[in-house]
C-alpha cells in the first residue's frame, strides 16, 4: 500500500513538471548559444554551449544576440576568476 501511494505521488509530480514546462515554453523559443572564452592571464581557452529561453517577439534575433552576449560575459568572468578575458559567442538558432 505504501509503495502504491509513493508511485501515485511521483506520477502526479511528473505530470505537474511536464505540464508546467509545456505551458512555460508555449510562449518561448529556445536558442543555442556557443561561447569561447580566453583567459588572458594564463592563455587558457574554454568552450561552452547553453540553451537559452527567449520570449517570442518580432525581433527574436536581436534578443538572442543580447542574451547570448550576457551569458558569454558572465560565464567568462566566472571561469577566468575575474581576471582579464576575451570572448566570442555565436547564436545558432532560431
Amino acid at each position: 500500500m505504501g509503495s502504491c501511494r509513493i508511485a501515485v505521488v511521483v506520477l502526479i509530480a511528473v505530470a505537474l513538471v511536464i505540464g508546467s514546462y509545456a505551458v512555460a515554453s508555449a510562449e518561448q523559443v529556445w536558442t543555442k548559444c556557443h561561447i569561447t572564452c580566453r583567459c588572458l592571464q594564463d592563455n587558457t581557452v574554454g568552450n561552452f554551449m547553453f540553451n537559452i529561453p527567449l520570449d517570442r517577439t518580432p525581433d527574436t534575433g536581436f534578443d538572442a544576440d543580447a542574451a547570448c552576449n550576457s551569458y558569454a560575459y558572465r560565464t567568462c568572468a566566472d571561469v577566468c576568476n575575474g581576471t582579464k578575458f576575451s570572448y566570442t559567442f555565436q547564436v545558432t538558432s532560431p
